[in-house]
C-alpha cells in the first residue's frame, strides 16, 4: 500500500515544548516569574524524592509536574 513511499524521520525539533525542556508546564509557565521559579523548585524537589529526574520516565515526570501547585 505504501510501496515506493518512505516515511520522513521525525525531527528532534518537532517535539512538544514540555518534552524537550524549553517549557516547564503545558499551561504556559515559562520560568521567568517568582511563581515559575517556585514551581520549578517544587518539581525538582518532588523528582529528587523519587530518585531524581533522570530516574523518572515521561509519565512520572508528567505526574510530578501536575502535582506541583501552580501558585
Amino acid at each position: 500500500m505504501l510501496e515506493g513511499h518512505s516515511l520522513a524521520k521525525p525531527l528532534s525539533t518537532a517535539r512538544a515544548a514540555v518534552s524537550n525542556g524549553s517549557r516547564l508546564h503545558a499551561k504556559g509557565i515559562d520560568g521567568r516569574t517568582r511563581d515559575a521559579r517556585r514551581f520549578r523548585d517544587l518539581v525538582a524537589s518532588f523528582a529528587a524524592s523519587l530518585g531524581g529526574e533522570a530516574a523518572l520516565n515521561e509519565a512520572d515526570k508528567a505526574l510530578v509536574r501536575n502535582k506541583a501547585p501552580r501558585v
